[in-house]
Protein backbone atom coordinates (compact mmCIF):
# COMPACT_ATOMS: atom_id res chain seq x y z
CA UNK A 1 0.00 0.00 0.00
CA UNK A 2 1.00 3.39 -0.62
CA UNK A 3 -0.44 6.28 1.36
CA UNK A 4 -0.60 9.68 -0.58
CA UNK A 5 -1.02 13.00 1.46
CA UNK A 6 -1.61 15.12 -1.53
CA UNK A 7 -1.96 15.30 -4.84
CA UNK A 8 1.76 16.98 -5.41
CA UNK A 9 3.48 13.96 -3.37
CA UNK A 10 1.68 10.90 -5.31
CA UNK A 11 4.53 9.36 -7.44
CA UNK A 12 3.60 7.55 -10.38
CA UNK A 13 4.81 3.95 -11.06
CA UNK A 14 7.00 5.18 -14.48
CA UNK A 15 8.67 7.81 -13.32
CA UNK A 16 9.01 5.82 -10.01
CA UNK A 17 11.03 3.56 -12.30
CA UNK A 18 13.23 6.01 -13.90
CA UNK A 19 14.14 7.62 -10.52
CA UNK A 20 15.59 4.15 -9.26
CA UNK A 21 16.85 2.48 -12.76
CA UNK A 22 20.27 3.36 -11.48
CA UNK A 23 20.30 2.76 -7.89
CA UNK A 24 18.68 -0.59 -7.76
CA UNK A 25 19.08 -3.46 -10.76
CA UNK A 26 15.90 -4.74 -10.14
CA UNK A 27 13.29 -1.75 -11.34
CA UNK A 28 13.23 -2.83 -14.62
CA UNK A 29 11.97 -6.26 -13.39
CA UNK A 30 8.49 -4.55 -12.52
CA UNK A 31 8.50 -2.79 -16.45
CA UNK A 32 5.81 -5.41 -17.35
CA UNK A 33 3.50 -5.39 -14.45
CA UNK A 34 3.26 -1.60 -14.94
CA UNK A 35 2.52 -2.06 -18.33
CA UNK A 36 -0.67 -4.36 -17.62
CA UNK A 37 -1.80 -2.12 -14.75
CA UNK A 38 -2.52 0.54 -17.94
CA UNK A 39 -4.66 -1.61 -19.50
CA UNK A 40 -8.19 -1.24 -18.14
CA UNK A 41 -8.71 -4.67 -19.70
CA UNK A 42 -6.20 -6.61 -17.58
CA UNK A 43 -6.82 -10.28 -17.35
CA UNK A 44 -6.73 -10.94 -13.45
CA UNK A 45 -4.94 -14.22 -14.46
CA UNK A 46 -2.15 -12.72 -16.31
CA UNK A 47 -2.00 -10.49 -13.46
CA UNK A 48 -1.55 -13.07 -11.08
CA UNK A 49 1.21 -14.86 -13.02
CA UNK A 50 3.19 -11.88 -13.39
CA UNK A 51 3.14 -10.82 -9.92
CA UNK A 52 4.26 -14.64 -8.72
CA UNK A 53 7.40 -14.50 -11.43
CA UNK A 54 7.93 -10.96 -9.88
CA UNK A 55 8.24 -12.11 -6.65
CA UNK A 56 10.15 -14.77 -7.42
CA UNK A 57 12.92 -13.18 -9.73
CA UNK A 58 13.44 -10.60 -7.12
CA UNK A 59 13.73 -12.88 -4.44
CA UNK A 60 16.62 -14.88 -6.56
CA UNK A 61 18.16 -11.36 -7.35
CA UNK A 62 18.30 -10.23 -3.98
CA UNK A 63 19.56 -13.92 -2.49
CA UNK A 64 22.21 -13.62 -4.86
CA UNK A 65 23.89 -10.61 -3.42
CA UNK A 66 22.28 -11.15 0.21
CA UNK A 67 26.37 -10.81 1.63
CA UNK A 68 26.74 -7.56 0.06
CA UNK A 69 23.81 -6.27 1.49
CA UNK A 70 23.55 -7.33 4.77
CA UNK A 71 21.02 -7.38 7.22
CA UNK A 72 19.14 -5.26 4.87
CA UNK A 73 18.93 -8.08 3.14
CA UNK A 74 16.63 -9.29 5.73
CA UNK A 75 14.60 -6.46 6.42
CA UNK A 76 13.79 -5.71 2.74
CA UNK A 77 13.27 -9.45 1.87
CA UNK A 78 10.63 -9.12 5.20
CA UNK A 79 8.60 -6.06 4.29
CA UNK A 80 8.80 -7.40 0.23
CA UNK A 81 7.13 -10.54 1.31
CA UNK A 82 4.19 -7.91 2.74
CA UNK A 83 3.83 -6.38 -0.31
CA UNK A 84 3.95 -8.39 -2.34
CA UNK A 85 0.89 -10.13 0.14
CA UNK A 86 -1.19 -7.32 -0.41
CA UNK A 87 -0.40 -7.21 -4.27
CA UNK A 88 -1.69 -10.49 -4.14
CA UNK A 89 -4.82 -10.37 -2.09
CA UNK A 90 -5.69 -7.65 -3.93
CA UNK A 91 -5.36 -9.57 -7.20
CA UNK A 92 -7.05 -12.51 -5.79
CA UNK A 93 -10.61 -9.96 -4.73
CA UNK A 94 -10.20 -8.84 -8.55
CA UNK A 95 -10.62 -12.82 -9.99
CA UNK A 96 -13.12 -13.58 -7.52
CA UNK A 97 -15.37 -10.49 -6.93
CA UNK A 98 -17.91 -8.86 -9.00
CA UNK A 99 -16.86 -5.23 -8.72
CA UNK A 100 -18.09 -2.08 -9.89
CA UNK A 101 -15.50 -0.32 -12.04
CA UNK A 102 -14.45 2.16 -9.53
CA UNK A 103 -13.66 -0.64 -6.97
CA UNK A 104 -11.52 -2.42 -9.30
CA UNK A 105 -9.61 0.47 -10.14
CA UNK A 106 -9.04 0.99 -6.62
CA UNK A 107 -7.61 -2.26 -6.28
CA UNK A 108 -5.55 -1.27 -9.26
CA UNK A 109 -4.06 1.46 -7.57
CA UNK A 110 -3.58 -0.19 -4.31
CA UNK A 111 -1.20 -3.00 -6.64
CA UNK A 112 0.67 0.05 -8.40
CA UNK A 113 1.34 1.37 -4.84
CA UNK A 114 2.87 -1.86 -3.45
CA UNK A 115 4.89 -2.36 -6.43
CA UNK A 116 6.12 0.95 -5.77
CA UNK A 117 6.97 0.56 -2.08
CA UNK A 118 9.11 -2.58 -3.39
CA UNK A 119 11.38 -0.53 -5.80
CA UNK A 120 11.84 1.68 -2.83
CA UNK A 121 12.93 -1.43 -0.83
CA UNK A 122 14.91 -2.56 -3.75
CA UNK A 123 16.86 0.87 -3.99
CA UNK A 124 17.42 1.04 -0.34
CA UNK A 125 18.75 -2.79 0.35
CA UNK A 126 20.97 -1.66 -3.12
CA UNK A 127 22.55 1.16 -1.03
CA UNK A 128 22.97 -0.44 1.99
CA UNK A 129 19.98 1.64 3.57
CA UNK A 130 18.95 5.37 3.05
CA UNK A 131 18.43 8.35 5.56
CA UNK A 132 15.25 9.06 6.71
CA UNK A 133 13.20 11.86 5.17
CA UNK A 134 11.56 13.24 8.04
CA UNK A 135 8.97 16.05 7.60
CA UNK A 136 5.66 16.68 9.36
CA UNK A 137 2.56 14.97 8.76
CA UNK A 138 -1.13 14.68 10.44
CA UNK A 139 -2.07 11.72 12.40
CA UNK A 140 -5.07 11.83 11.31
CA UNK A 141 -4.64 12.37 7.82
CA UNK A 142 -2.23 9.31 7.95
CA UNK A 143 -4.96 7.18 9.40
CA UNK A 144 -7.91 8.17 7.56
CA UNK A 145 -5.06 6.66 4.47
CA UNK A 146 -4.50 3.89 6.55
CA UNK A 147 -7.23 2.81 7.96
CA UNK A 148 -9.79 1.79 4.35
CA UNK A 149 -6.97 -0.25 3.29
CA UNK A 150 -6.86 -2.70 6.88
CA UNK A 151 -10.61 -2.91 7.22
CA UNK A 152 -11.15 -3.30 3.09
CA UNK A 153 -8.25 -5.83 2.23
CA UNK A 154 -5.87 -6.49 5.29
CA UNK A 155 -8.62 -7.98 7.48
CA UNK A 156 -11.17 -8.71 4.08
CA UNK A 157 -12.91 -12.35 5.79
CA UNK A 158 -11.27 -12.15 8.88
CA UNK A 159 -14.20 -11.43 11.28
CA UNK A 160 -11.72 -8.65 12.59
CA UNK A 161 -13.56 -5.62 13.97
CA UNK A 162 -11.21 -2.08 13.97
CA UNK A 163 -12.15 0.48 16.20
CA UNK A 164 -10.28 4.46 16.09
CA UNK A 165 -9.61 6.59 18.96
CA UNK A 166 -8.14 9.64 18.02
CA UNK A 167 -7.04 11.83 21.42
CA UNK A 168 -4.58 13.76 19.43
CA UNK A 169 -5.16 14.87 15.38
CA UNK A 170 -2.52 16.91 15.34
CA UNK A 171 0.91 16.70 13.45
CA UNK A 172 4.65 14.49 14.16
CA UNK A 173 7.70 14.62 12.37
CA UNK A 174 8.27 11.30 10.57
CA UNK A 175 9.49 9.62 7.29
CA UNK A 176 6.07 8.34 6.41
CA UNK A 177 7.13 5.39 4.35
CA UNK A 178 9.03 4.03 7.09
CA UNK A 179 6.46 4.72 9.77
CA UNK A 180 4.00 2.97 7.24
CA UNK A 181 6.66 -0.18 7.22
CA UNK A 182 5.91 0.30 10.92
CA UNK A 183 2.43 0.31 11.03
CA UNK A 184 2.19 -2.53 8.37
CA UNK A 185 4.40 -4.87 10.42
CA UNK A 186 2.24 -4.21 13.87
CA UNK A 187 -0.91 -4.68 11.86
CA UNK A 188 0.33 -8.13 10.41
CA UNK A 189 1.10 -9.41 14.03
CA UNK A 190 -2.16 -8.35 15.62
CA UNK A 191 -4.31 -9.82 12.74
CA UNK A 192 -2.10 -13.14 13.05
CA UNK A 193 -2.53 -13.37 16.76
CA UNK A 194 -6.39 -13.24 16.31
CA UNK A 195 -7.09 -16.19 12.95
CA UNK A 196 -10.30 -16.89 14.96
CA UNK A 197 -11.09 -13.38 14.55
CA UNK A 198 -11.08 -10.44 17.46
CA UNK A 199 -10.97 -6.57 17.68
CA UNK A 200 -8.02 -4.38 16.96
CA UNK A 201 -7.76 -0.88 18.38
CA UNK A 202 -5.49 1.83 17.01
CA UNK A 203 -5.65 5.09 19.39
CA UNK A 204 -3.31 7.90 19.82
CA UNK A 205 -2.80 10.41 22.38
CA UNK A 206 -0.58 13.06 23.50
CA UNK A 207 1.79 12.52 26.53
CA UNK A 208 3.73 15.88 27.20
CA UNK A 209 6.49 15.85 24.18
CA UNK A 210 5.60 12.76 23.03
CA UNK A 211 2.67 11.58 20.78
CA UNK A 212 1.59 7.93 21.55
CA UNK A 213 -0.41 5.27 18.75
CA UNK A 214 -1.57 2.34 20.09
CA UNK A 215 -2.03 -0.86 18.74
CA UNK A 216 -4.27 -3.33 20.66
CA UNK A 217 -5.50 -6.17 20.12
CA UNK A 218 -7.40 -9.08 21.67
CA UNK A 219 -5.61 -11.84 20.08
CA UNK A 220 -3.26 -15.09 22.03
CA UNK A 221 -1.23 -12.94 23.77
CA UNK A 222 2.22 -13.25 24.72
CA UNK A 223 4.59 -14.88 27.45
CA UNK A 224 6.41 -13.04 29.43
CA UNK A 225 9.45 -15.36 28.09
CA UNK A 226 8.19 -14.06 24.41
CA UNK A 227 8.12 -10.42 25.77
CA UNK A 228 11.53 -9.90 27.26
CA UNK A 229 12.87 -10.78 23.30
CA UNK A 230 9.54 -9.70 21.00
CA UNK A 231 11.77 -6.60 19.86
CA UNK A 232 14.82 -8.49 18.77
CA UNK A 233 15.56 -9.69 15.59
CA UNK A 234 14.36 -13.82 14.45
CA UNK A 235 12.22 -13.91 17.42
CA UNK A 236 9.11 -15.26 16.44
CA UNK A 237 5.82 -16.60 18.18
CA UNK A 238 5.84 -19.99 16.50
CA UNK A 239 4.04 -18.92 13.12
CA UNK A 240 5.08 -21.34 10.03
CA UNK A 241 6.05 -18.42 7.53
CA UNK A 242 7.11 -15.98 10.30
CA UNK A 243 10.85 -14.44 9.83
CA UNK A 244 11.18 -12.69 13.67
CA UNK A 245 11.84 -9.78 11.66
CA UNK A 246 8.43 -7.26 11.80
CA UNK A 247 9.30 -5.96 15.12
CA UNK A 248 12.85 -5.65 15.10
CA UNK A 249 11.94 -3.80 11.59
CA UNK A 250 9.78 -1.43 13.76
CA UNK A 251 12.12 -0.50 16.62
CA UNK A 252 15.01 0.31 14.57
CA UNK A 253 12.60 3.02 13.02
CA UNK A 254 11.59 4.00 16.01
CA UNK A 255 15.07 4.44 16.97
CA UNK A 256 16.01 6.27 13.87
CA UNK A 257 12.70 8.43 14.90
CA UNK A 258 14.08 8.97 18.80
CA UNK A 259 10.74 7.39 20.14
CA UNK A 260 10.43 4.28 21.97
CA UNK A 261 8.15 0.79 21.75
CA UNK A 262 5.97 0.09 24.71
CA UNK A 263 4.94 -3.78 25.08
CA UNK A 264 2.15 -4.78 27.37
CA UNK A 265 0.69 -8.55 26.94
CA UNK A 266 -0.49 -11.42 28.44
CA UNK A 267 -1.41 -15.34 27.72
CA UNK A 268 -4.71 -15.09 26.05
CA UNK A 269 -5.70 -11.57 27.28
CA UNK A 270 -3.96 -9.56 24.02
CA UNK A 271 -1.37 -7.61 23.43
CA UNK A 272 -0.72 -3.67 23.60
CA UNK A 273 2.11 -2.00 21.24
CA UNK A 274 2.34 1.32 21.94
CA UNK A 275 4.47 3.87 19.37
CA UNK A 276 5.98 6.99 21.39
CA UNK A 277 7.01 9.78 18.88
CA UNK A 278 8.42 13.69 19.81
CA UNK A 279 5.94 16.09 18.85
CA UNK A 280 9.03 18.13 17.84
Amino acid sequence: MRLNFSSSSSIGCASLLADTKNASPFAFMLAKLTDLLRDSKIEVVELLQEIRHLQEDLKEKIRERKYTFGKEYDYAMHDMKNAFSGMLACADVLRHGELEPADRQELLQLIQGEMERIVRLAGECHKNGVPLSIRPASIAKFLDTFVPFLRHHLFANRNITLQINMQYRGCIRIDLEKMEQAFLNIVYNARDAMPDGGTLTIATKRINAMVCIEFTDTGCGMSPELQAHFLEPFVTSGKPSGTGLGMAIVKEILDAHHGRIEVESAVNAGTTIRLCLPVK
